[in-house]
């Protein structure tokens, strides 16, 4: 959990995520293309109930891109939404 915030590089922008429950996804880098691919589709998004209206988020650190992992985070739709 962020306690502090530091400073923005210019060109960034800081993001508040709401909490709320998230769907992760971690795999290795070579296989982006086809998480995109697999998860642009609609009845895909249902399968898993993501809600790709809202921000999502990747998170950055020593121990995934290093060794070639990417982890997303998605959140996780409402009942109503999936439904829909």
């Amino acid at each position: 959990m962020v306690t502090q915030l530091g400073e923005i590089p210019d060109g960034m922008v800081s993001l508040n995520l709401p909490d709320e429950e998230y769907v992760v996804f971690r795999f290795e880098e070579k296989h982006i293309c086809s998480f995109w691919q697999f998860f642009c589709d609609r009845e895909n998004q249902k399968k898993y109930e993501l809600d790709v209206v809202k921000a999502r988020f990747e998170t950055f650190n020593d121990s995934l891109q290093p060794n070639g992992i990417t982890e997303i985070y998605f959140p996780k739709a409402s009942h109503a939404y999936v439904k829909a």
